[in-house]
């Protein structure tokens, strides 16, 4: 991590991104994402995480439909 501090913000492709996404393709673009792949998988399960989230809360929501369903019926 010290490294990724020193080497990422300093880096002239890299020193200006300012979303996460960007990023994430800069260090595929510049090939840091073999340099730094711990950094690299923690960005990219950041960026998995809200949709993630959504297809388990629409899960949710179908078995509570479907479980109210059968109850009233």
């Amino acid at each position: 991590m010290q490294h990724y501090k020193l080497d990422v913000p300093n880096h002239p492709k890299l020193k200006n991104m300012s979303l996460i996404a960007d990023l994430c393709q800069g260090l595929v673009k510049t090939e840091k994402s073999t340099i730094y792949p711990l950094i690299d998988s923690l960005i990219q399960l950041i960026l998995t995480l809200p949709i993630s989230t959504a297809i388990t809360e629409r899960a949710f929501s179908a078995m509570k439909i479907v479980k109210t369903r059968f109850t009233i019926g």
